[in-house]
C-alpha cells in the first residue's frame, strides 16, 4: 500500500509514526462514539416542568361592610376557588399580580362614593405549597353624599343653560359614573353650542360625609367653521366627501352637526375610518368684534377595499337549509357608485339528506346599482331587479321586479323613503284561481334609527313606519293598501347585560274588483301569498318553523294572513370573550282578517286544550351568539308554549342563522 511504505529519504521515523496513527484510530473512534453517545443521552432527558404556582384557596375580604365582599372581590383578577367554576386557573403569581388588584378594590370602592377608602393590609398566607389564603383588610370610611351640584360660568346665559344637564341630586351618593356623566353632557352641550375649546374643571368640597361638587366652565371663543381639508382619499373624487359634510363656512361649529357628517361618510359604504377635526391654530382667524374663532376643519378618511364577497348559511330544524352570497364593488368611477349581485338558495332538509341539490324549493338573484348623489341632491338611490322562485308544499310561483328607491335624510336619525315597484307573477297558486298578474306599487315609509350599532345594537331604537299603495291609479288587476308600523329598543341592564324588545304589526286591505273565481267575502284569497303577513321562524316567533302560523290550507301549509302582531323579548348577556347567550321569549300570528284578532285570543294559545290557528302563539328558549365583524352567529333553540300544537309539528325548533332576531 502506498502510505504504508517508508519514504525514501528521512529514515523510517515517519512511516512508523504514520503506522502508530493508524492502530491508534479505533481507539479515538470509540471514545469519541462513546462521548457523543454519552452528550446525547444527557441532552435528550427533557427537564421536569416546573411546578404549577399555589392555587387560592379563597379570598378574605374584612371590613367591607356597606359593599359585599362579593362585589369587592369581583373587582379584582385573582379569583378563589369556586365549586361552579371547576376549571378556572385560580393560580396565585405573586405579589406583583396581587398590588394592581388592591388598585382596583379602591377604584370599585371609589365608584361608589367611599373617596376615603383604603387598604390597611394585605397577606397571603401558605396553607401549604400548592394553596394560599389571600387576607385583605380594608377601611371603608363614609359614603359621601351630594349635598349641592352647581355650574359656574362668567357667561350667566350659557350657566343656565348647563346647569340641567347636571344629573348630580341632592342628598344622592357620590358615584363616581355620575360625576363623569355630568362632566361628559357638560362638554357635548358646549361642544353643541360652538364652544368647541372650551374647558371643565371640577371641584369637591367636602365637609363631613357630604360635598359640594363645582363644575367651572370657561367657554373660550364662538367656534366658527373657515376652510375644509380632505385628506386619505386615494380612490375616492374628494368632492365625494365634500359634498357630504353638512357644515358651511361661517356656520358654528356644532356638535351635532359634525357627527352628522360622519355618518353620511360611514353610510357610503366606502371607508373604515372617519375623523373631523380643527386644524392646528396656525390656520385660525380670531373676530374680536363677534369674541369668535374661525378654524379649518379637517376631514380624514381610511378607504376601504372597494370590492367585496361574502357568504352566509341559515339552517331550521323543520324547514329548509338556507345559502347565500353576495359579490359587490363600491366605488365604481371614484364617485360612491356601487354594483351588487347577490344570490340565494334554500332546500328542504328532506331534499338535502337524498342530496337533491339540483331541486331548491327557492332561489333567487338580485342585481342592485346605488347612486349615492341622485339628480345632484342629497338623496341616495338605487335600482333593483330580483328574479325569485318559490316551491310550496301544494304550488310554486316564478317572481321578476324591478325597483327604484330614494332616501332622504330630514336629520342624523330620520329619514323619509320612497319606491316604486312592478312585479310579474306567474303562479300556480289554488288560492288565487292559479293566475299570473303584474302587480305596480308605490311605498312611502318613516325611520327614526338611534341604534348604536346597527348589526348588533345595544341601546337605542328603532321606530319604523310603512305605506304600501298597489293596483288603482297604478294599474294593475290586484288593488290593495298594507299598513306596518314597528318599534324595537334596545336598553343595558347593569355593565354588559342587555335587554331588548320589540312590536310589530301590520294589516293589508284589498279593495279592488274581486280575483275571478274567487269570492269577494274571502279576503284573504283577493292579494296573493307573496304579498301575505308570514309569521314563525328565526327573526319572528322562534320555536316554529318558517312562516307556519296563521291560517293553514287543507295540505296544511300556512297561507299567510292579512294582519299581523308580532312580541318579543330577549336578554343577552356576555359568557366569555366574543361568545354570548341570550334568553328569548316571542309571542305572534298573522290573521285572515283584522277581526279575528281579540284579547281572548292573546291569552287561549296558553290555556285552550284544541289548537285553534287563530290564537295567538308563543315559544321560549335560549341560544348562544359568537360576535364577528359582520354581525353575530346566532343559534337558538326555542319551545313551543302552547298547550295545543298545529298538526304535525314538533315541539321544539333549532334555528343557526347570522345576525340577531331584531
Amino acid at each position: 500500500m502506498i502510505w504504508a511504505r517508508a519514504p525514501r529519504e528521512g529514515g523510517g521515523r515517519a512511516g512508523r509514526r504514520w503506522r502508530d496513527r493508524r492502530a491508534a484510530w479505533p481507539l479515538r473512534a470509540g471514545l469519541s462514539l462513546c462521548l457523543l453517545l454519552a452528550v446525547s443521552l444527557a441532552g435528550g432527558q427533557s427537564p421536569e416542568p416546573p411546578p404549577d404556582p399555589p392555587r387560592i384557596r379563597r379570598i378574605e375580604i374584612r371590613g367591607a361592610e356597606q359593599i359585599p365582599p362579593g362585589r369587592v372581590r369581583d373587582a379584582m383578577r385573582l379569583r378563589q376557588d369556586e365549586w361552579w367554576r371547576p376549571f378556572a386557573k385560580n393560580y396565585f403569581y405573586g405579589a406583583d399580580h396581587l398590588a394592581p388588584d388592591l388598585e382596583r378594590i379602591i377604584d370599585r370602592y371609589r365608584s361608589e362614593g367611599f373617596l376615603f377608602v383604603r387598604i390597611e393590609e394585605a397577606v397571603v398566607r401558605h396553607l401549604s405549597r400548592d394553596e394560599v389564603v389571600i387576607e385583605i383588610r380594608l377601611h371603608e370610611g363614609p359614603r359621601l353624599h351630594v349635598r349641592e351640584a352647581v355650574v359656574r360660568s362668567q357667561d350667566a346665559v350659557l350657566r343656565r343653560r348647563l346647569a340641567p344637564r347636571v344629573t348630580l341630586e341632592r342628598g344622592e351618593p357620590l358615584y363616581a359614573r355620575d360625576l363623569q356623566e355630568s362632566e361628559t353632557r357638560l362638554r357635548e352641550l358646549c361642544d353643541e353650542l360652538g364652544y368647541a375649546l372650551a374647558s371643565i374643571t371640577r371641584e369637591l368640597r367636602i365637609a363631613g360625609d357630604s360635598a359640594e361638587v363645582r363644575f367651572h366652565v370657561d367657554a373660550g371663543p364662538l367656534v366658527r367653521v373657515g376652510g375644509l381639508e380632505v385628506r386619505g382619499t386615494q380612490r375616492t373624487r374628494p368632492e365625494v366627501v365634500r359634498r357630504e359634510v353638512v357644515l358651511e363656512r361661517d356656520d358654528v361649529l356644532r356638535r351635532s352637526r359634525v357627527l352628522y357628517t360622519r355618518d353620511r361618510l360611514f353610510d357610503l359604504g366606502l371607508f373604515r375610518t372617519v375623523r373631523i377635526a380643527p386644524d392646528d391654530c396656525d390656520s385660525c382667524v380670531t373676530m374680536p368684534e363677534e369674541g369668535a374663532m374661525q378654524v379649518d376643519l379637517q376631514v380624514t378618511v381610511g378607504e376601504k377595499p372597494p370590492g367585496w364577497y361574502g357568504g352566509g348559511a341559515g339552517f331550521s330544524s323543520e324547514s329548509e337549509i338556507r345559502l347565500l352570497g353576495e359579490w359587490g364593488y363600491r366605488n365604481l368611477q371614484g364617485r360612491g357608485r356601487g354594483i351588487q349581485l347577490g344570490v340565494l338558495a334554500s332546500w328542504s332538509l328532506q331534499a338535502w339528506e337524498e342530496r337533491h341539490i339540483d331541486d331548491p324549493t327557492e332561489r333567487q338573484v338580485e342585481l342592485i346599482l346605488s347612486e349615492p348623489w341622485l339628480f345632484g341632491t342629497p338623496l341616495r338611490g338605487q335600482l333593483s331587479t330580483t328574479y325569485r322562485f318559490n316551491r310550496e308544499a301544494s304550488f310554486s310561483e316564478e317572481i321578476f321586479s324591478i325597483e327604484f328607491g330614494a332616501r332622504r335624510d330630514l336629520s342624523r336619525f330620520r329619514a323619509l323613503l320612497a319606491s316604486i315597484e312592478r312585479k310579474w307573477v306567474w303562479s300556480s297558486d289554488p288560492s288565487t284561481a292559479g293566475r299570473d298578474y303584474e302587480i305596480p306599487s308605490l311605498s312611502l315609509s318613516f325611520r327614526e334609527d338611534r341604534r348604536d350599532f346597527v348589526l348588533d345594537p345595544r341601546t337605542g331604537r328603532l321606530l319604523q313606519l310603512r305605506v304600501d299603495y298597489a293596483g288603482g291609479l297604478l294599474g294593475g288587476p290586484i288593488d290593495f293598501t298594507r299598513w306596518a308600523v314597528g318599534a324595537s329598543f334596545y336598553l343595558p341592564w347593569g355593565e354588559r347585560t342587555r335587554f331588548a324588545y320589540r312590536i310589530r304589526g301590520g294589516y293589508l286591505h284589498p279593495w279592488g274588483d274581486a280575483i275571478a273565481g274567487v269570492a269577494r267575502s274571502d279576503y284573504l284569497r283577493q292579494l296573493p301569498y307573496d304579498e301575505r303577513f308570514r309569521a314563525g321562524g328565526a327573526t319572528t316567533v322562534r320555536g316554529h318553523a318558517i312562516e307556519s302560523l296563521g291560517p293553514p290550507a287543507d295540505d296544511g301549509q300556512s297561507l299567510g294572513g292579512l294582519a299581523l302582531l308580532l312580541l318579543n323579548a330577549e336578554l343577552r348577556f356576555p359568557l366569555r370573550g366574543p361568545l354570548e347567550a341570550a334568553l328569548f321569549l316571542d309571542a305572534g300570528n298573522v290573521w285572515a282578517h283584522y277581526r279575528q284578532l281579540s284579547w281572548s285570543r292573546l291569552t287561549a294559545g296558553l290555556t285552550a286544550e284544541g289548537y285553534e290557528p287563530a290564537n295567538l302563539s308563543y315559544a321560549a328558549g335560549g341560544g348562544l351568539r359568537f360576535r364577528t365583524p359582520v354581525g353575530p352567529l346566532r343559534l337558538d333553540l326555542g319551545w313551543k308554549l302552547n298547550r295545543a300544537r298545529r298538526p304535525g309539528s314538533s315541539g321544539a325548533e333549532l334555528h343557526f342563522t347570522l345576525g340577531q332576531a331584531f
